[in-house]
């Protein structure tokens, strides 16, 4: 009898634990992606960037300053995206700071990155800069990850 109820026990607080993770990976927080295809700047991926990077256009890290101290991508300069807007293609350029006066002049243009796909900064960079006059943006949806992934070349 006390072996049934504890087998009936093991089999409820189971069912009840397997309850909790299904409820709280419903609840996850998922980080939306940014658009595939922007307006008015150019999308590049990491071999297209690593050719502009020969080129000598001005790479633009995005990201908090303790992520740029740690690596960034070869001579890129830090110029941080502080986020306040939502997370959508339409978003409030109004509630976001960025100190677009530090762009360094150059007419060869800029390559915009941060963290990755899910990572809003350097997409809403990119189209803060086209929608001020910056000639030749463009944007590396892969960000720093893409690049160190693709074995390019970073420095502390």
């Amino acid at each position: 009898m006390c072996e049934k109820l504890f087998q009936k026990i093991k089999i409820v607080s189971f069912l009840s634990l397997l309850s909790l993770v299904f409820t709280h990976l419903g609840h996850a927080k998922v980080k939306p992606k940014t658009p595939e295809v922007p307006e008015g700047f150019t999308r590049i991926d990491v071999q297209k960037a690593k050719e502009l990077h020969g080129k000598g256009l001005t790479f633009v890290d995005v990201r908090k300053k303790l992520e740029f101290k740690e690596e960034h991508i070869s001579g890129a300069v830090h110029i941080p995206y502080k986020e306040k807007s939502q997370k959508v293609k339409d978003y409030d350029m109004g509630k976001d700071k960025f100190k677009h006066g530090k762009l360094p002049a150059n007419d060869k243009g800029y390559v915009f990155y941060c963290n990755g796909a899910t990572c809003w900064k350097s997409y809403k960079a990119s189209a803060w800069a086209h929608k001020n006059g910056v000639k030749n943006v463009y944007w590396l949806r892969d960000g720093f990850p893409g690049w160190k992934k693709a074995g390019y070349s970073v420095e502390k």
